[in-house]
């Protein structure tokens, strides 16, 4: 399990383990990719962030009352549901 990071906060857990400090984006809207028939998915209005792993970030989650979960649409993109 891996953390999404943004200015310094959680903004999700994610069941991907990924390499801290990685560059990702992420967004809570996503759309139906029409063209590239390799994605199924877009993320509209994506923000970028950075993988954050280790057991300080597992004792923040914890203590979060709106801990969101984020999946993998493309390689490096989440949606936040």
């Amino acid at each position: 399990m891996s953390y999404i990071i943004s200015n310094g906060q959680i903004i999700a857990k994610t069941a991907a383990t990924l390499a801290s400090g990685q560059s990702v984006t992420f967004s809570g809207t996503r759309v139906a990719e029409e063209i590239h028939a390799a994605r199924q998915w877009n993320l509209v209005n994506a923000q970028r962030g950075t993988i954050g792993n280790g057991k300080a970030r597992d004792a923040k989650w914890a203590r979060l009352e709106d801990g969101r979960m984020a999946s993998e649409i493309n390689p490096g993109e989440f949606f936040i549901a």
